[in-house]
């Protein structure tokens, strides 16, 4: 059974359809109907009309604009049937975008145009889509007309493989299983990054591993973003013509915000094995994180921030996190002496020039590194090491640890 959508009667002149009657005098009245209430895939829609003797009929012309756009950028009417039979009272499409429609039908006779008629079809927004059971692919979800911004993909656990996932689009990547469950691959393959966050969006319980492109191996952020609870592991980045490598796990060029993960085992032949951040970047914050085991082919393993001659240098934060065993240095500005960056609360090993008090040194006592348990053991410098704001509180409520498992976020 369609699902009927809205039914406009178009009977007192007063309508705000601008119904007028046909020659003969008849009232031409429309009906929309969609095959279903949310799109998945696509949508059957169904416009109808009673039937209507016309003398002298020519034809009837169906047009369709989208009401959904604001008001601002008031749509054209466009054409999308024309009709030479008198006896038709239906017209069907198919729509594959959960935009708000509305339709106009004139009748013609060989005078001109007659009556006409107009109706909305209303469709409930698709905001969410579910992976894989409401479409398969990953890619093709992700791309798909109804998924637009600040909707979010429901990523179910499983082991996808994927490159140069993301379109223009603010979206929020969910694996509902956490992030050793759900795990997204790039397979090695020099495709690229695995995930491109053009316009800002969050990645949150996910695994991102396999990705090789000469910027950003794993995510490349190209506008802004939230990282949160995730894994970004044995990602690479690799010299091109059009590039230098750098950013194996990350590279970051906008307002960025990576909390409670694991930077481990990523390259760069540039700079910033686990994590680069360019010049234009602004307002990046990196809180109860691990970055761990990456490595650089020039100077930065850890983290990389650059700053170019005669631009605004990058702001970075590091609070409460754990950088350690990279090769090529854990944390390094690539000019020292202009990049605002604070590195405070952090266990951080050798790299940054600038020292702050709160931090402390020493091994963080990892449970099993080698196996990939970034859990801290007792007995740990950084239990209890992190911010004493209560804001930074860990979930128990008791002072911030260091590392991914510290923090309001820490409990994954």
């Amino acid at each position: 059974m369609p699902f009927l959508l809205l039914i406009v009667l178009t009977l007192q002149c007063e309508s705000p359809f601008k119904t007028t009657p046909t020659i003969d005098g008849t009232i031409l009245t429309l009906t929309a109907a969609s095959s279903t209430e949310r799109i998945l895939h696509s949508a059957l829609i169904t416009i109808s009309w009673p039937a209507i003797a016309i003398e002298n009929f020519s034809r009837f012309q169906l047009a369709r604009k989208d009401i959904s756009l604001p008001d601002s950028l008031e749509p054209d009417w466009v054409l999308i049937a024309t009709i030479t039979d008198p006896a038709t009272t239906t017209w069907q499409e198919t729509i594959y975008d959960d935009a708000s429609l509305r339709y106009r039908l004139t009748s013609f006779t060989d005078q001109g145009p007659g009556g006409s008629s107009e109706v909305n079809l209303i469709l409930r927004p698709t905001t969410h889509l579910t992976i894989p059971t409401d479409v398969s692919s990953l890619v093709k979800a992700a791309a798909s007309p109804v998924m637009d911004d600040d909707d979010t993909l429901f990523i179910l656990p499983g082991h996808y493989i994927v490159s140069q996932l993301g379109a223009d689009k603010r979206l929020h990547f969910i694996g509902m299983g956490g992030a050793v469950q759900t795990i997204l691959d790039g397979g090695n393959n020099a495709q690229g990054s695995v995930l491109l966050m053009n316009r800002g969006g969050t990645l949150q319980g996910l695994t991102v591993q396999g990705g090789e492109s000469d910027m950003g191996g794993g995510v490349k952020i190209d506008f802004a973003g939230l990282i949160r609870q995730c894994i970004i592991r044995e990602n690479r980045s690799l010299l091109s013509q059009q590039a230098q490598g750098h950013g194996g796990g990350l590279y970051i060029t906008g307002s960025t915000r990576v909390e409670n993960c694991l930077i481990l085992g990523n390259s760069a032949a540039g700079n910033g094995g686990g994590i680069y951040i360019r010049s234009s970047a602004k307002n990046v914050q990196i809180v109860n994180s691990v970055i761990f085991g990456n490595a650089s082919e020039r100077f930065q393993g850890g983290i990389s921030a650059q700053k170019i001659p005669l631009h605004r240098p990058p702001s970075v934060t590091v609070i409460n996190t754990v950088s350690r065993s990279n090769l090529g240095a854990n944390m390094y500005p690539e000019y020292s002496d202009t990049v605002r960056a604070r590195v405070i609360y952090s266990n951080t090993g050798e790299g940054w020039p600038t020292v702050d008090t709160t931090n402390v040194s020493g091994d963080p006592l990892f449970v099993d590194p080698a196996n990939g348990n970034f859990h801290l053991q007792r007995g740990s410098i950084a239990l209890d090491a992190g911010n004493p704001d209560p804001a930074y509180n860990d979930a128990d409520g008791t002072r911030n640890d260091l590392g991914a498992y510290g923090g309001p976020g820490g409990d994954w």
